[in-house]
């Protein structure tokens, strides 16, 4: 049977915090469990307190129980094709600069109790602001996990504004580490790429 849904006076309550050194161990737990074990291991979350280019943030509960995350990280067009597989060429025709300033939303998930409250949109929300108004970048980027299929961001990022680009296969193949909770091994899943170009008008 699973886990009890909380309401949405509960979600409502759900405040957004950082990442700090004592709640590592609780990143690595959340990721392992919503996205796939070892994708994300400790050392490299721990790089993310020292990073100013990497941000990672809680949705948290009074009680200081997870209920969902958020981790994005500034960077290029260059990494952006090796992260997607898809060609330069191709990412740069969506740029509204030569050399744009690109947002990577990295990774993104709302444990199974709480979702129903649209709190990805407030994630979201807050890595287009911050990519706006403190970051200053030029483009909002993110490969999009497609378990069987099914790409379960695909509504809270059209709700924000963001278009497909097209889809990627087998992205996190060569993540030969990684356990995939739809493949229960290597991954084999493949993505959707999206974007938004930042400070255009957000599509509803």
């Amino acid at each position: 049977m699973g886990e009890k849904k909380h309401t949405k006076a509960q979600a409502d309550g759900l405040t957004i915090q950082p990442l700090t050194e004592t709640e590592l161990d609780t990143a690595v737990h959340l990721c392992a469990v919503c996205v796939g074990e070892n994708l994300y291991p400790k050392e490299e979350l721990k790089k993310i307190l020292t990073d100013p280019d990497q941000y990672f943030y809680f949705l948290m509960t009074p009680e200081r129980e997870a209920a969902g995350y958020i981790y994005f990280y500034l960077t290029d067009l260059s990494r952006m094709s090796t992260l997607s597989k898809l060609p330069l060429e191709q990412l740069a025709l969506i740029s509204p600069k030569k050399q744009p300033l690109i947002g990577n939303l990295q990774s993104i998930a709302i444990v199974e109790e709480w979702r129903g409250h649209h709190l990805a949109d407030r994630l979201v929300q807050l890595f287009l602001d911050m990519l706006q108004n403190k970051l200053y970048a030029d483009v909002a980027f993110g490969v999009f996990w497609k378990p069987n299929g099914y790409v379960p961001m695909e509504k809270p990022l059209k709700r924000q504004g963001f278009l497909c680009l097209g889809e990627s296969k087998r992205v996190w193949y060569d993540y030969e580490h990684l356990i995939c909770p739809y493949c229960n091994g290597r991954c084999e899943c493949n993505a959707e790429i999206f974007y938004k170009i930042i400070g255009e008008e957000e599509v509803k």
